[in-house]
């Protein structure tokens, strides 16, 4: 999904490149912290593709 997205962008959009990285690596951390990841369940996401 994240380079389906990434493809999507125009990439000299730096704000938008730097959202979608962000989103990523926030997912990812997510991914490795067990304790962030249910305190994270239920909640609203903050950020979905355009």
């Amino acid at each position: 999904m994240f380079e389906r997205v990434l493809a999507d962008a125009a990439l000299d959009d730096l704000t938008r490149v730097r959202e979608i990285t962000q989103a990523y690596r926030h997912r990812v951390l997510l991914r490795c912290d067990p304790q962030a990841m249910a305190a994270h369940t239920g909640s609203t996401p903050t950020w979905t593709p355009r």
